[in-house]
């Protein structure tokens, strides 16, 4: 059962306190940055940059942002030398980390030709954006009037059930991803990043707000799962907003300022 993360951070604190290494697992929109209309508008706020470079100044504790933006969008957005992966884990880069998902030769070909269909459909619908992000591709459809959502959803899943065999559509928040139809996703990406960075012994700290993130709740039952927001989730705690993730890696970094980390 899920419960407010406010009333069992006593019981966090002294998890990380006996923790020798801690990886945190961080989404960007909707979890480090509040959700905007549109994904060019993004910003991460200075404040958490600055929590994120503390944290990572540690010995012992590792940060990875994971998203379902394109990689380099995602690097320059965070601008610190930590490690991204993004198109929600088939592109992974940073801290001395690299991996492509697996046979993205095919899909990539089919995803040219649904972008080609797409953009002529979905011209006519206002609010309606497309962004390609290479490897993925993301239906915006938060700015489209209520009314006509079916019929973007509609035209999504007829355009790409022609290329079935190679991709394939999950549902987000307000937008539709168009994704290689490959075993990999954030939970994939999750676990595989653990193997490569963390001993036996690692602390897992996961947040994330999106239907996205639940499959790294679930790959990773044994750590500190959080949701952001409200919604079904596997995770063991809850947040509410992106100010209150701000509030928990501040309340991070003052363990670490006071050598609780060390």
């Amino acid at each position: 059962m899920t419960d407010l993360l406010s009333r069992h951070f006593a019981e966090v604190q002294d998890a990380v306190r006996r923790a020798r290494h801690i990886l945190l697992l961080l989404d960007f929109d909707g979890t480090l940055t509040p959700i905007v209309a549109r994904p060019e508008l993004a910003v991460l706020p200075e404040e958490v940059r600055g929590l994120l470079r503390d944290l990572h100044a540690q010995q012992q504790v590792q940060v990875a942002v994971i998203s379902g933006r394109a990689l380099a969008d995602l690097q320059q957005r965070v601008g610190l030398d930590v490690i991204y992966a993004g198109n929600h884990g088939l592109e992974i880069e940073g801290q001395g980390l690299h991996f492509q998902g697996p046979d993205l030769a095919h899909s990539t070909t089919a995803l040219q030709s649904v972008i080609t269909e797409l953009l002529d459909q979905l011209g006519p619908i206002a609010g309606a954006l497309l962004e390609n992000k290479g490897a993925t591709l993301s239906i915006h459809y938060r700015s489209v009037e209520e009314s006509r959502v079916p019929e973007v959803v509609r035209m999504v899943e007829a355009t790409c059930a022609t290329h079935a065999d190679v991709l394939e559509v999950h549902h987000g928040k307000m937008v539709l991803e168009v994704r290689p139809r490959v075993q990999w996703n954030k939970g994939e990406a999750a676990r595989w990043i653990l193997e490569q960075v963390g001993p036996a012994d690692t602390l897992v700290i996961s947040m994330g707000d999106d239907r996205t993130d639940e499959d790294i709740f679930k790959a990773l039952p044994g750590s500190i799962s959080i949701k952001v927001g409200d919604g079904a989730t596997a995770a063991r705690y809850r947040v509410a907003n992106p100010a209150e993730v701000q509030d928990v890696l501040a309340r991070l970094v003052a363990l670490a300022r006071h050598s609780v980390l060390h």
